[in-house]
C-alpha cells in the first residue's frame, strides 16, 4: 500500500518527497537521487572550471582593446605632430620669403619689379594658406597653442597689409623665434602623451 510522502534529509540531497511502496522501491529512488546529485555537482565542478577560463580570456580580451585604442590615439597625436611641424617649417621660409620679395619689388623697376610682385603675391597667398592649416591644427583653449596664433597673426599683418612697408626681416625673424619656442613646448608635452600606454 501507499504511506504518507514522506520528505527526506541527507547529508547531500534533500528528497522532497517519496511514496512508500516497499524498501526496495525506497532504495532505489533514493539511490536516483543521489546520483543525479552527482551528475549536478559535476556539471558545477565543469562551469566553475571553464568560467575561470573563459573569465581570464575576456580580461586579456579588454586589456587587448584598450591597448589598441591607446595605440591609435598615440599614432594619431604623432601625425598630428608631424604636419604642424612641416607647416610651421614652410611658415617660417614662406613669411622670410615674403617680406624679401616685397623688398626687391620697392627696389627694383620695370619688368624685374613686376616679377617681385607677383612672386610677392604668391608668397603671401602660400603663406595663408599654410596658416589656415596652422590654426586648424591648434587648440585656441590652450594657453600656447594660442600665442602661436596670435604671433603668426602678427605676422600676417606686417607682410601683409600697410605696414610691410616698415617692416624688416629682423621684425619678422624675432617673431619666428617665438613661435619656435613655443612650438618646442608643444611638441615635448604632445610627445610625453604620445608614449603613454593609456588615454590621460
Amino acid at each position: 500500500m501507499l504511506s504518507d510522502t514522506i520528505p527526506l534529509l541527507t547529508d547531500s540531497t534533500l528528497i522532497e518527497s517519496v511514496h512508500l511502496i516497499t524498501n526496495d522501491t525506497l532504495v532505489i529512488k533514493v539511490q536516483q537521487v543521489a546520483s543525479s546529485g552527482g551528475e549536478k555537482s559535476s556539471i558545477l565542478d565543469y562551469v566553475l572550471k571553464n568560467g575561470i577560463t573563459i573569465l581570464l580570456a575576456l580580461i586579456a580580451g579588454i586589456i587587448a582593446l584598450i591597448q589598441v585604442k591607446s595605440n591609435v590615439i598615440s599614432q594619431a597625436r604623432i601625425k598630428w605632430m608631424e604636419d604642424l611641424r612641416e607647416n610651421l617649417s614652410e611658415l617660417c621660409e614662406l613669411s622670410m620669403k615674403t617680406l624679401i620679395c616685397y623688398i626687391n619689388h620697392k627696389r627694383t623697376e620695370n619688368e624685374e619689379q613686376r616679377d617681385f610682385y607677383n612672386n610677392y603675391v604668391s608668397s603671401f597667398s602660400r603663406f595663408k594658406i599654410v596658416s589656415n592649416k596652422i590654426y586648424l591644427l591648434l587648440n585656441s583653449k590652450n594657453p600656447i597653442h594660442r600665442q602661436i596664433e596670435i604671433l603668426i597673426g602678427n605676422i600676417d599683418i606686417l607682410i601683409g597689409g600697410s605696414h610691410i612697408d616698415t617692416t624688416n626681416q629682423d621684425d619678422i625673424s624675432a617673431i619666428l623665434n617665438q613661435i619656435m619656442k613655443h612650438s618646442k613646448q608643444v611638441f615635448k608635452e604632445e610627445w610625453k602623451r604620445s608614449k603613454k600606454v593609456f588615454k590621460p
